[in-house]
């Protein structure tokens, strides 16, 4: 009942009408109160995490949402399966911000890689695996995109973003192609934030975090096992800082592009 009600609702989000649909969502997921798993809630933030990875063009408004949810669920929703630190059940937007890193740490070390076939044949480049693939490549780069929306908000922490650009950035042999599109998707996404944070309190934390990564997105975009499409990719980033992340195109273009791309290869 409440999964179609929430379905819905989403169904319907936009800009003009957020603030009263985003209201009638949270009253949906303070029904979770009455439990002691936060199951209902649960159920929202699937429902939210599987859009937004789906459809990119949306991530922002989702990310808002959840920022939204996390400040204005009842303080009173509980999990009893999840302690802090003084082994004390975590609550309301704590519990909220809670399952949905469980969701983005889930998904991000799952990854989205589904080894396709090659074949010169054109059919079976429109065949239901290709589209398949395809599917779960926008999956994978929306969940970036979302991942990066979310820390614009001030719900994921620096210290996640660097995380996920070093485990993105690090690889044994040859980098991945999966890997380097989600890292130009989040670097994209985060950069401009994470390269104007307060000086004062993390230069350090700079000079060693966004100068390495792109000394290291330099070399690896010299390497010969590379594709011409990644290491123009990376170039796009690394011309992108340059250019004090003034983008000459926008996020949602990058995907489709990349989407794209893969179906022709």
């Amino acid at each position: 009942m409440v999964q179609r009600k929430v379905n819905a609702l989403l169904n319907k989000l936009t800009l003009k009408n957020f603030e009263s649909l985003s209201d009638q969502i949270i009253i949906y997921g303070n029904k979770s109160r009455g439990e002691r798993d936060g199951r209902i809630l649960r159920e929202i933030i699937r429902l939210i995490f599987e859009r937004s990875c789906n459809d990119s063009k949306f991530c922002a408004i989702y990310a808002y949402l959840c920022r939204k949810m996390m400040e204005r669920v009842d303080p009173e929703i509980v999990d009893e399966s999840i302690k802090n630190t003084d082994g004390k059940s975590v609550q309301g937007g704590t519990l909220f911000r809670k399952y949905l890193i469980n969701h983005c740490q889930e998904d991000f070390e799952k990854g989205w890689k589904i080894n396709i076939p090659s074949s010169s044949n054109e059919s079976d480049l429109t065949s239901d695996k290709y589209y398949a693939a395809a599917k779960a490549k926008r999956k994978g780069l929306g969940l970036i995109c979302f991942i990066g929306e979310m820390f614009k908000l001030n719900m994921l922490t620096e210290n996640i973003m660097h995380n996920c650009i070093s485990e993105l950035s690090i690889f044994k042999d040859s980098p991945k192609e999966e890997e380097m599109e989600s890292l130009c998707i989040l670097l994209n996404t985060v950069g401009k934030q994470l390269d104007h944070v307060k000086q004062k309190q993390i230069k350090k934390t700079k000079e060693k975090g966004m100068n390495s990564y792109f000394n290291r997105l330099e070399k690896i975009s010299k390497l010969p096992s590379l594709s011409n499409r990644i290491k123009f990719m990376l170039m796009d980033i690394i011309n992108l800082r340059k250019n004090d992340w003034n983008p000459q195109r926008n996020i949602d273009a990058l995907i489709n592009e990349l989407t794209l791309g893969m179906i022709q290869l």
